[in-house]
């Protein structure tokens, strides 16, 4: 629980301050530019309180996360979705573009420069920064639009030690962080194989700790179609599951590099955070986070979905 406190307080109330400022900033300015080339009249301009970074260097951060696989998004597709479905589902993409990029703001105000994923230690510290700063926008408490479109949130911090095998921590894992949930076994065959390709590409970034205490982090975010009690036929809304780990830098080097059969102590610290997305609130304000996110990074919820390489899973 400490360990938890402690993290959340590597950024502060003024990045989050910074991150909310430009955001709301860029789609005032993209709106007036759009007046001035629908009506082809000039208007006075938006007085800027806090400077953008380049649509560049955020593209750069987005993309990372996708590269790097520094946090995932993951949403339940049902096979033949009704038209309510697929609404909520692209309120997601909506919503998680808005975090991503908030997310990104608040890591530029901490670190400016960009991150080399070929530097061990960077990657390392990218794929850190990248867990913690969006735990923080989305537990912090201090987004005041996260409380409208994720109402109610409930959260839980444990300490987990599961004894494992590199061959068995899969299901394990799994487990712990989805047991909850009663999933079918071919939800759980499609989150192993992402699991899995989270796996392989830290892995393949080598990563090296700055100190002995520092710990991997990760966040996920869990979109899960569920029907509303009492409707007939069913109507679903979307609940959502933010699990932040931090794991144990002995135990990510453990399951890296034991042999299938040995036993090891696989330690994590595991916060839950649990809601249901409020759809007509994050229908309602599409038109202004859309304006947002194209002033500042040129590109549409979709794009950003696909650069941060959101996930889906059929039901």
């Amino acid at each position: 629980m400490n360990m938890a406190q402690e993290v959340k307080g590597e950024f502060s109330k003024d990045s989050i301050t910074f991150a909310q400022t430009v955001f709301s900033e860029a789609g005032h300015r993209h709106s007036l530019n759009k007046l001035e080339s629908i009506f082809n009249l000039s208007v006075s301009p938006v007085a800027l309180t806090a400077e953008a970074p380049s649509s560049s260097d955020l593209d750069s951060l987005l993309n990372n996360v996708g590269k790097a696989s520094s946090a995932t998004t993951i949403t339940t597709v049902p096979d033949a979705p009704t038209n309510n479905d697929a609404l909520l589902i692209q309120d997601v993409q909506t919503l998680e573009s808005y975090i991503a990029v908030l997310t990104a703001l608040v890591m530029y105000n901490k670190h400016p420069d960009p991150y080399d994923l070929s530097d061990s230690k960077q990657a390392a510290q990218f794929v850190i920064d990248t867990a913690n700063a969006k735990n923080y926008v989305m537990t912090g408490g201090t987004v005041k639009d996260i409380v409208m479109y994720l109402p109610g949130m409930e959260a839980s911090t444990e300490t987990k030690s599961l004894s494992t095998t590199s061959a068995d921590l899969h299901v394990d894992l799994l487990n712990a962080l989805f047991g909850a949930l009663s999933l079918p076994e071919s939800v759980l065959t499609q989150l192993d194989g992402i699991l899995t390709e989270i796996s392989e590409t830290l892995k393949s970034l080598k990563l090296s700790f700055s100190s002995q205490s520092q710990t991997l982090n990760h966040v996920v975010s869990f979109y899960y179609l569920s029907p509303v009690e009492g409707t007939s036929p069913p109507i679903n809304e979307m609940k959502v599951r933010f699990l932040y780990l931090q794991i144990d830098q002995n135990s990510w080097k453990a399951s890296a590099g034991k042999s299938s059969v040995e036993h090891f102590s696989f330690d994590m610290i595991l916060t839950q955070t649990s809601s249901t997305m409020s759809s007509g609130i994050v229908s309602a304000n599409t038109s202004n986070i859309v304006n947002s996110l194209m002033a500042l990074t040129a590109k549409d919820p979709d794009e950003i979905s696909k650069l941060t390489g959101a996930k889906g899973v059929k039901v």
